[in-house]
């Protein structure tokens, strides 16, 4: 009887020993993983770990492709380090503490906007007393102004993350919402010099919004102004026209007792339509506290070919805003809820071409931003410090359709076409008429040569244009 006990005494002595030494194999055989852990890394957020990898392969030269193939990053692709991707950034320091922020490390280069990039979820820029937020799942951004306490005052409407705000595409006749609610494909970038988002309509377009905040002098960055560029690639195989619009839903004017102010007219209380913005040069809206303000003319400013102030419901309705000159903000489903909606000039794109449009976004009326570019105090486009690229190497861009009228003397075929033939309706119905031989199969091959030639002189005319 006393044996068994010592028997039994002596297994429990020895599990208890083992127990802690197989424990100790087992996890060095078979790791616990980060997720597993509650541990979700920066890394993890953007690109989700493959199964069977241990770690981060170093970016292939991949990265460097289209904007369409670096939209889905291999499994093992290595974002840049989480510090950089954190909030807050160098970007919500001051210029003096600027040089002290950590460096950012680029994942892959834009050959649009010339900045190198990493891909987040989500991202802040702040530049003096503006700061920019992007979402890439939503596909949306948002402003803020920063009041000397430090409180930030949303200066567009916040509601669902800024959705109400969004940039549009027509292609051809079809018309697409760039953020989640339009259904395209979206990602948020940090860059070198700012924020983005990136929209990708496959076959189609790529369509890129750079937020980029410009330099006072001496690499000071502006206290409240951020240049945009918008970037429309033709990803389809054929030419088409692509139109671009932006539609703002703004709220500072309607708790104030004026909407909006220009450069001409100091106080619009009613729906207005511009068909150039020469003489007015910007739209400002304000609750005299904070404000905001679209840079439209001078300078680089690419000018719209319209601009529409009215009812916020209204300005996404139709292309081209139905506006009631001299009428309220009001509507049957809201009161007083007014927004500004920008069009631009259409481009003519060849397969693969790059239509580049600009205009500043500032916390203030635009004239002594505008006086300052156009007298060339203020750099047009800022370097970050810790750029190792040249500035003109940052500032090239693809072949666009804004670029300087050819020099060429113009073909034959270019010579004889007609202002007919320069019809934005005459061009598009040619574009879907070709399309539509393409689906058909069976194609008249001397009719299809004849077609495309026409259009590539129209095209080439076009270009002599400046258009």
């Amino acid at each position: 009887m006393k044996t068994r006990q010592s028997r039994g005494g002596g297994m429990m002595k020895l599990c208890r020993n083992t127990i802690p030494l197989f424990t100790v194999l087992l996890f060095s055989v078979f790791p616990v993983r980060a997720d597993d852990a509650g541990v979700t890394t920066s890394r993890d957020a953007i690109f989700p770990q493959s199964a069977g990898t241990s770690s981060p392969a170093a970016p292939s030269a991949g990265a460097q492709a289209a904007p369409a193939r670096t939209q889905t990053a291999p499994a093992g692709t290595q974002t840049a380090p989480a510090a950089t991707q954190s909030e807050p950034e160098a970007s919500d320091t001051d210029s003096s503490e600027r040089a002290a922020a950590p460096t950012f490390y680029p994942m892959a280069h834009d050959p649009y906007s010339g900045l190198g990039y990493s891909v987040v979820e989500k991202a802040d820029y702040r530049s003096g007393r503006l700061k920019v937020s992007v979402n890439g799942s939503m596909g949306s951004f948002g402003m803020y102004e920063i009041r000397e306490d430090g409180k930030e005052i949303p200066i567009l409407s916040s509601y669902d993350f800024f959705s109400s705000t969004a940039f549009m595409l027509r292609i051809g006749r079809k018309e697409y919402l760039l953020n989640y609610a339009g259904g395209v494909k979206s990602e948020a970038r940090r860059t070198e010099a700012g924020l983005q988002i990136a929209y990708t309509i496959p076959g189609k377009a790529f369509f890129l919004v750079d937020f980029t905040f410009p330099a006072a002098g001496a690499g000071r960055p502006m206290e409240n102004a951020v240049q945009v560029n918008m970037y429309t690639v033709n990803l389809g195989d054929n030419p088409q026209t692509f139109t671009s619009k932006a539609v703002f839903d703004t709220i500072l004017g309607e708790s104030s007792s004026q909407h909006f102010s220009t450069y001409e007219s100091p106080e619009l209380n009613t729906q207005r339509k511009f068909g150039t913005m020469k003489n007015d040069r910007w739209i400002c809206s304000t609750n005299k506290v904070v404000a905001i303000g679209f840079l439209l003319y001078g300078a680089d400013i690419s000018e719209p070919g319209n601009v529409s102030l009215g009812p916020i419901a209204s300005l996404s309705e139709s292309w081209e805003p139905t506006i009631n000159e001299g009428k309220g903000f009001s509507t049957v489903l809201s009161y007083n809820n007014s927004g500004v909606a920008m069009n631009w000039k259409t481009a003519y794109l060849l397969p693969g071409q790059t239509d580049r449009k600009l205009f500043y976004i500032t916390t203030a009326d635009g004239t002594e931003l505008l006086d300052a570019l156009e007298s060339g105090s203020t750099k047009l486009f800022a370097r970050p410090e810790n750029s190792q690229e040249s500035e003109q190497t940052a500032r090239a861009v693809p072949v666009t359709a804004e670029a300087e009228p050819s020099r060429q003397p113009l073909s034959p075929a270019a010579q004889a076409v007609t202002e007919d033939q320069l019809d934005l309706e005459y061009i598009q119905n040619l574009i879907d008429y070709i399309e539509s031989l393409q689906e058909a199969g069976s194609v008249n091959r001397e009719e299809y040569t004849s077609l495309n030639e026409e259009l590539d002189a129209i095209f080439e005319k076009l270009r002599s244009m400046g258009n």
